[in-house]
């Protein structure tokens, strides 16, 4: 990645009244290579480097061209005059907006958008945009633009299961107000007849045999009204407990299913050492609080390579939590050998409940398999 137009923009900024100490910001310029490097990684969103004068990407994060199923070449041709290629046809009319208004954009401006764009299966997926100018040319004209993507697909899914449990919700209150307030004041009616000083033996007949009826309806009414509260309730909270993410990097993701009180682990690749997964044990400690005792993990070690004793040393600290955390079982996709060999040589030092298998449908199922 070409840094030479980040830098000015960095020096302006540390040159800037930062409420920090002097000693900060002349670490910030120092370091401002790493600096850039650490804030792409633990960035949000996917970083891009658009060239708007060339219609190109210079640079994207692996993560974003995974998570749309695109080789690099694919993506780069795909993504020439502003992923047009791409966009969803009535989103079209938001990359043209987006692109004026950059070109307008004051000085620091963020500006941000929402559209669908296509993977390559064909389906298309919403995404939360912001970007900002990077570089301008000498009159002045938009150069090169950094955008920071987010793939809000499974929010909106999750948002529009919510409103449709708001709405069910509105329709029981509807109810509430019709069916059982009703009821209501004809008890109250009844039992006001009741205390008349004109009422008769026949009247009050009369009157007790109303109140059964009323009293039947409303406790009919109760039940039905109890019966859709409770399953709506059922539905809204696995529609809010499904899924949550606690890490997404370029080194592990993890996140857990509280309603199969699952806890996922993928790790990816070599980590050359304890500094380039920093948060790996905190984030450890924030999934096991959303999990309950006699919890399960899957882990997908089919893309890890053998990591250096002081990255074992942490695996092994991270083992020890979980084991402390009350897993019951845990299943381990491996297809590396070596690597195999050093994660059991790890879990039988820390007493891991784990198996190993080769797919992850096998491992799901001996999960799911109430022993």
């Amino acid at each position: 990645m070409d840094t030479s137009t980040i830098q000015p923009k960095l020096r302006q900024h540390t040159n800037a009244n930062f409420d920090i100490p002097d000693y900060g910001a002349h670490h910030l310029y120092v370091n401002r290579e790493s600096v850039i490097n650490a804030l792409i990684n633990s960035s949000l969103g996917s970083v891009t480097l658009y060239d708007l004068e060339n219609k190109e990407v210079i640079f994207s994060q692996w993560n974003v061209l995974k998570s749309l199923g695109y080789q690099p070449d694919e993506f780069g041709e795909a993504a020439r005059n502003f992923f047009k290629k791409i966009v969803h046809p009535e989103d079209a009319w938001v990359v043209d907006n987006h692109t004026r208004k950059i070109e307008l954009s004051k000085p620091g401006e963020i500006l941000s958008f929402n559209l669908r764009i296509q993977d390559n299966r064909g389906h298309f997926r919403w995404i939360h945009v912001r970007g900002t100018v990077l570089s301008r040319g000498m009159e002045g004209k938009v150069k090169q633009v950094m955008l920071s993507i987010v793939d809000t697909s499974r929010y909106r899914h999750l948002k529009n299961k919510i409103q449709l449990h708001s709405s069910r919700l509105d329709y029981l209150i509807y109810r509430n107000s019709h069916e059982l307030r009703s009821p209501v004041a004809s008890l109250l009616g009844l039992i006001a007849l009741l205390k008349s000083e004109n009422r008769t033996g026949e009247h009050v007949e009369e009157i007790v045999s109303l109140l059964e009826k009323t009293a039947t309806k409303m406790d009919s009414a109760i039940r039905e009204f109890n019966q859709e509260l409770n399953l709506y309730r059922e539905q809204l909270k696995k529609t809010t407990m499904e899924i949550q993410h606690i890490a997404d990097n370029t080194h592990y993701t993890l996140s857990v299913n509280r309603e199969k009180n699952r806890a996922y682990l993928k790790i990816k690749g070599f980590w050359s050492n304890c500094e380039s997964v920093p948060n790996y044990l905190s984030d450890w400690k924030k999934a096991a609080s959303l999990l309950k005792r006699d919890f399960t993990l899957l882990t997908d070690a089919s893309e890890m390579r053998t990591h250096p004793q002081e990255v074992r040393n942490l695996h092994e600290q991270a083992q020890r939590l979980i084991v402390n955390s009350g897993v019951m079982k845990i299943a381990e996709i491996v297809k590396d050998d070596i690597a195999e060999i050093q994660l059991n040589a790890m879990a039988k030092k820390t007493h891991l409940p784990k198996r190993n298998f080769r797919s992850t449908i096998e491992a799901e199922a001996w999960l799911n398999k109430k022993d």
